[in-house]
């Protein structure tokens, strides 16, 4: 069974759980108003990772990336255009 059809089962049997938000929960761990929150994932990987085991133990189902704003444009805004590919797969292996 893939991950879709996983998903769809899940959801005919209960509703399922998803984490909060990733940014609020960086600035309690110390992210900065206007810094890159996505750019944690290469600099504080260790922190983006027990956010989302803090979301697992606290009963979500489903935990999204941190990768909110890990587009071209929006890491410009930054100047961390070039990190985009690796702000990205960070975020998919924490």
């Amino acid at each position: 069974m893939n991950i879709k059809e996983e998903i769809k089962e899940q959801l005919s049997k209960r509703t399922l759980l998803l984490d909060g938000a990733m940014g609020t929960m960086l600035q309690v761990y110390g992210l900065k108003s206007g810094e890159c929150s996505e750019g944690w994932n290469i600099s504080h990987p260790q922190v983006v990772q027990k956010i989302h085991q803090e979301y697992i133990k606290a009963g979500a189902d489903v935990i999204l990336t941190n990768t909110f704003g890990a587009n071209r444009i929006k890491l410009s805004s930054y100047g961390r255009e070039k990190n985009i590919l690796k702000i990205n797969e960070i975020a998919v292996n924490i």
